[in-house]
């Protein structure tokens, strides 16, 4: 921005030499025509920013019910979301308003386990909650319950 007001003053100044060299000419018409040259000039050298506008999508009834019996037979959040081309908080919102339960993805004590023999494996919580399907912080949930020394970001364990 200060950028541009340097360049427009700098501009004008040089305009005012100009047409103090052209004041024995029609000055209006060389005026009006450095003028456009100067905002010529201005708007190549500084575009206006592009605005990208964000798609709204909007579900019709029919679609909205056809999601919440997808849910309730048991698609994810994430799955509807890509389907409907909504984002998962809409599709969240519209459960809420339809006063649909939340569904969680439950580990059972055979998953924890089986997610603790693979983190001290050395898979990591991104991988393990991948292959059960929940985020990497319900996988450092659950592993913390169950005592599982944590490792750090290099792979040392913590003390």
């Amino acid at each position: 921005m200060r950028r541009a007001r340097l360049e427009r003053k700098w501009f004008e100044s040089a305009l005012v030499e100009v047409v103090g060299q052209l004041s024995n000419e029609a000055t209006s018409s060389r005026i009006a025509r450095l003028h456009a040259l100067l905002d010529e000039g201005l708007s190549r050298t500084n575009p206006p920013p592009v605005t990208v506008r964000q798609h709204q999508r909007r579900l019709r009834a029919t679609e909205v019910t056809e999601l919440i019996s997808a849910y309730q037979t048991g698609a994810t959040l994430r799955e509807l979301a890509d389907r409907y081309q909504v984002g998962g908080q809409t599709v969240s919102a519209i459960l809420e308003r339809a006063g649909i339960p939340w569904r969680y993805r439950r580990l059972s004590a055979a998953d924890i386990e089986n997610a603790a023999h693979l983190y001290r494996a050395g898979q990591s919580l991104a991988a393990i909650g991948h292959h059960f399907l929940v985020h990497p912080d319900t996988i450092l949930h659950h592993l913390r319950r169950a005592g599982v020394a944590m490792r750090d970001c290099q792979g040392r364990v913590r003390s």
